[in-house]
């Protein structure tokens, strides 16, 4: 079995399979008569540039209060005072006066006077100076001992529980004895007999002569 010559017949030569150079179907076309179709790769941005993508209106709407500044980022101005926006009303603000006091006569005479707290008050307790108020009695805790306590007057009636305490005891009076001269007079003095104190040989003992004065003879 042979092979036919294809330029026996004098016609040209049509090239095979795999002759031909095609471009390819994926990715973009050369060829105007084919469409490019969409191509997605990965990204490499970052997450923050994510967020600034637009997506739709909706999306913006969800990420405004990622974008909104913080509470304290804004410089807001004070409510109270004078207000530099002209929209907002400046409300009326009151001051202290810086003029100066006891401009008249009677302010500086009502100055002079003493006010309150500057009198000196005598104390309403203990004795009184003044010959208008009474100095009511006054009380002290004693600083006597239980010695001088037995001997303040009370009432009688104290005086006569008390009796026996401040009589002196049995053997505390120095009593008289009642041999010999008594020295009250209620008492009448016993007779009494002593020896006698006179001296001896008061007489002249040359007159007499005692025994053995004689020599006899």
């Amino acid at each position: 079995m042979g092979f036919a010559n294809p330029t026996a017949n004098g016609k040209n030569f049509s090239p095979g399979a795999g002759t031909y150079q095609h471009t390819s179907s994926v990715g973009r076309q050369s060829d105007s008569t084919k469409p490019t179709k969409p191509s997605y790769v990965f990204g490499n941005g970052s997450r923050q540039g994510e967020t600034k993508v637009f997506y739709s209106k909706e999306h913006a709407e969800k990420d405004m209060p990622r974008v909104s500044p913080g509470p304290v980022v804004c410089n807001t101005t004070s409510s109270v005072g004078m207000q530099p926006s002209s929209v907002k009303p400046t409300n009326p603000s009151w001051v202290l006066g810086s003029e100066s006091r006891f401009k008249y006569e009677h302010a500086e005479r009502a100055s002079k006077i003493p006010g309150a707290g500057q009198y000196e008050a005598d104390v309403a307790l203990g004795q009184q100076t003044m010959s208008k108020k009474k100095s009511l009695p006054s009380y002290s805790f004693g600083t006597g001992g239980r010695e001088q306590l037995r001997k303040v007057f009370i009432s009688k009636d104290h005086t006569k529980d008390l009796s026996g305490t401040n009589s002196p005891g049995p053997a505390t009076v120095e009593l008289v004895g009642s041999v010999g001269k008594q020295v009250s007079s209620k008492k009448k003095s016993s007779a009494a007999w002593g020896f006698g104190s006179a001296k001896r040989f008061v007489y002249n003992t040359h007159k007499a002569p005692g025994p053995g004065a004689y020599e006899p003879q």
